[in-house]
């Protein structure tokens, strides 16, 4: 007999990525993870609790509108100005919806294209990233308004119920909400700086051999995404208190740290000279200690609110440092290479800057409003231009969002049909049901449409589950409004712990939304099998509509939105680098700007790479490769803007002629890749760009030491040799990054394409 031969254990195989199998298994993780959304949970739960009580109370049926409040808890911000906007959005439009159902009432089918012109609009609204409640009601009400009146089962009656079931509905869940995750946005913004200054200021205490190691470039997508989520997101609860204004400062100022000293970490690679780690061994430690110190002691006072001391000798350290720099570079010895010059010249840069930037967040943890220090020359996000119903109608009107305008049409497209199906099954008891979740499940169908559907598969067939088996065993021997609100608390449970976790909400608002129809249709506890059928078929249906729509009628894919969020990223920071082209100035609007619409491509690409496609972030071949195209064009972005804070808004000095030169070779190379990025036919010169890069540069280098040589050290010499690494990395960078592109070609060769929901 042979003997068997012991065997390594086969590793169990996972269920492919968007298959129903998966689902099962993502939503089991959801509820066995618990414990790491428990607070969301427990005021969804109290909220679904609240509002059975409070609809008991005033003896209102519940159903499919109130419940949209609840369902949405743990999603929308929250704070009493958010609150009151929606409760004036619930008057304006159940107010504005009634008066025309009263002069178009003979005309009802007028009436239903206002109500789609609204649809169509709110769906643009929603996709410009407006606060989802609010202007998920404004499109629901119109809409189920326009088809009541289609089929003459609308009145004055019907009209005061359901505003008092949205209102009762709003004031609930905004007050748990309030209460309970009002300071959600805040937290999540304060321990996500303190963070992020923790992990420089920490790095900065090393000896510099051991933080210049291993990963030392290594860039988290999913904290630099969730950062400008946070900042527009405490800007809009918040609005311009000095609190969240010294706030915001703190997160530009951190956005800026982390960009330069990403940069101060890219100029190790050209190496430290010898002779400047002798000239600085004096101040640099000391320099370094300090600042770190001082980093720590912000992240300290933003995590704990409080204001922050000034670590003693910051200032003076920090000026010893820029001092033997400048001496430094006047004095290199004879034959340095330029480049080692332009090193001491951008770190001398780099870390002047991040100790004014210390300065400035010391100033944003006091109680007054704080300002940035002086000559610290910061791209900061303009409030002023942040988005508000006006400017997206404007923009609306004029330059529409291509994915936000897909996004829209495909929204309203599914909504005619819904109602088109409500009204030939008018008499049907499932129908308006159906008609709400259609609008309202086109407006969260974000992510892949194949792994978003096999989650809702998952939900409603488990809703269904609990429903029938609770309908023949607990249901009939609820007793009491008390008894009812609890026994609602348990059965949502499973479905609570779904929507708290990203990757399981889909399920969870699924079989959320089915319990709440199946179980609180009724003013009195009463309900049968027939509403188990009906609201089966309604979430069914109104589930497979959208996925149907957005999967068919110009489907959006993911490789095809990454390429577009990187193009308009590319984009901006050749639009940066021509600024310094452009006669002086010191009006930084058209660089703002720049900025905007490059940090949105980013936090869009980021968001894309870590969550928002679930089969594209379970392709670890793929996602890596994403995160290293995202890693590189966060590092061109990076050296672009401070390049631009230094040239465009530098100290009154214009490029030189052979410095400019380098910038328009520049922008050549990265019009190319836009142009490869968007599909558009390459241009004979493309082929050449590089060329003309590599060869500008090389004249850039000759052009400096010549006027190193010949003692010829103006005004405008020191901010060259700043430039010179920047350029150098810049050239480097997109050359890497179009490497990148040809590999990401040919790896998606092999993979299918990924439909999204979300444009």
């Amino acid at each position: 007999m042979t003997p068997s031969v012991p065997t390594a254990a086969t590793p169990r195989r996972l269920p492919p990525v968007g298959s129903f199998a998966w689902a099962v298994n993502v939503c089991g993780q959801a509820m066995l993870d618990w414990r790491s959304g428990l607070r969301p949970l427990a005021v969804f739960i109290a909220s679904a609790a609240g509002l059975i009580l409070a609809l008991a109370s005033v003896e209102l049926p519940g159903g499919t509108m109130p419940a949209l409040p609840v369902l949405l808890v743990t999603v929308v911000h929250h704070s009493v100005a958010l609150l009151l906007r929606r409760i004036m959005v619930v008057i304006v439009v159940i107010a504005t919806s009634h008066g025309l159902l009263g002069v178009l009432s003979d005309q009802p089918w007028v009436l239903v294209i206002i109500a789609f012109a609204i649809a169509f609009i709110g769906f643009y609204l929603l996709a410009r990233g407006l606060d989802l409640l609010s202007y998920l009601l404004a499109i629901l009400v119109p809409v189920l308004f326009a088809w009541q009146s289609a089929n003459g089962v609308v009145d004055a009656h019907s009209a005061w119920i359901e505003f008092q079931q949205l209102i009762i509905g709003l004031l609930v869940s905004g007050t748990l909400g309030i209460l309970f995750l009002g300071d959600r946005l805040e937290r999540g913004l304060r321990d996500r700086l303190s963070s992020d200054l923790e992990s420089v200021g920490t790095s900065l205490l090393k000896p510099l051999d051991e933080e210049y190691g291993d990963g030392f470039l290594t860039w988290d997508a999913r904290r630099s995404a969730s950062l400008e989520t946070l900042l527009q997101g405490i800007h809009r609860v918040r609005g311009r208190s000095i609190a969240a204004t010294n706030l915001i400062l703190a997160g530009d100022c951190v956005r800026y740290l982390l960009g330069i000293n990403r940069m101060r970490l890219a100029l190790l690679e050209h190496g430290r000279p010898t002779f400047f780690l002798e000239g600085v061994a004096g101040s640099l430690p000391d320099a370094r200690d300090r600042l770190g110190r001082q980093l720590l002691e912000v992240s300290a006072a933003i995590r704990e609110n409080r204001p922050a001391a000034s670590i003693p000798g910051l200032a003076a350290s920090a000026r010893r440092f820029r001092s033997d720099c400048r001496r430094l570079v006047v004095n290199a010895p004879e034959g340095t290479p330029v480049m080692q010059i332009s090193f001491i010249a951008a770190a001398s840069r780099a870390l002047t800057d991040m100790h004014r930037i210390a300065r400035t967040l010391v100033a944003t943890t006091g109680r007054t409003r704080a300002i940035p220090a002086s000559r610290l020359r910061m791209p900061r996000w303009n409030q002023r231009s942040d988005w508000n119903v006006g400017t997206v109608l404007g923009e609306l009107c004029t330059h529409p969002d291509e994915a936000g305008l897909a996004f829209a049409i495909k929204g309203t497209i599914a909504t005619g049909i819904a109602f088109t199906i409500a009204s030939v099954y008018d008499q049907w008891a499932g129908a308006a049901v159906f008609l709400l979740m259609t609008m309202f499940l086109s407006t969260v169908f974000q992510g892949s449409l194949r792994a978003s559907m096999m989650l809702r598969a998952v939900g409603l067939l488990l809703s269904t589950m609990v429903s029938l088996f609770t309908i023949t065993t607990v249901f009939p021997n609820l007793g009491s409004a008390g008894g009812y609100a609890i026994f609602i608390a348990i059965v949502l449970l499973p479905g609570g712990m779904m929507i708290v976790q990203p990757r399981s909400a889909a399920a969870g608002l699924n079989y959320a939304m089915s319990l709440f129809y199946v179980f609180t249709t009724n003013a009195r506890l009463e309900v049968g099998l027939d509403l188990v059928d009906d609201r089966f078929i309604a979430v069914a249906g109104a589930s497979l509509l959208p996925w149907l729509v957005f999967g068919l009628v110009r489907p959006t894919y993911a490789r095809d939105r990454i390429e577009a969020c990187f193009a308009t990223a590319i984009g901006s920071v050749r639009r940066s680098i021509e600024l310094p082209l452009l006669p002086a100035t010191g009006n930084d609007a058209a660089e703002m700007e720049s900025l905007a619409d490059g940090l949105a491509a980013l936090t869009m690409i980021r968001t894309m790479t870590d969550n928002a496609a679930i089969e594209l972030v379970d392709d670890p071949e793929r996602q890596r490769m994403n995160r290293r195209l995202v890693d590189r064009v966060d590092q061109i972005f990076v050296l672009s803007r401070f390049y631009v804070r230094t040239a465009f808004l530098g100290e009154g000095v214009r490029v030189s002629r052979v410095e400019a030169d380098v910038l328009t070779s520049l922008s050549d190379m990265l019009t190319a890749t836009h142009r490869r990025l968007t599909g558009q036919r390459p241009r004979p010169e493309d082929a050449s760009a590089t060329d003309r890069a590599l060869a500008s540069l090389t004249a850039l280098d000759a052009s400096i030491e010549d006027r190193i040589a010949g003692h010829r050290t103006g005004a405008g010499l020191r901010l060259t040799l700043i430039h010179l690494v920047m350029l150098h990395d810049l050239v480097a960078g997109l050359r890497d990054f179009d490497r990148l592109l040809e590999a990401r070609t040919r790896l998606l060769e092999t993979r299918s394409l990924i439909s999204l929901g979300d444009g």
